[in-house]
């Protein structure tokens, strides 16, 4: 291999190695191949751990109120 292809081969892995964050198609999505199944069943559990964080949050503001309440 010459120097010039060598360094032709260099600026093409470069150019290949930024382009890279660029964005994704079929062959470089990492999400390409789940079912709709499993993305709606994770949205969901996504959506009930949501649920608790808010009903936990919501608990502890009765908390303090109740406290807030009491000492008056």
């Amino acid at each position: 291999m010459s120097t010039d292809e060598w360094l032709e081969e260099q600026k093409k892995l470069d150019r290949q190695w930024y382009s890279m964050d660029e964005g994704y198609d079929e062959s470089h999505n990492p999400f390409s191949g789940l079912s709709e199944e499993y993305t709606k069943r994770k949205e969901q559990e996504l959506e009930q751990k949501r649920k608790k964080k808010i009903s936990a949050r919501q608990r502890q503001i009765q908390k303090v109120s109740l406290l807030v309440v009491s000492l008056s």
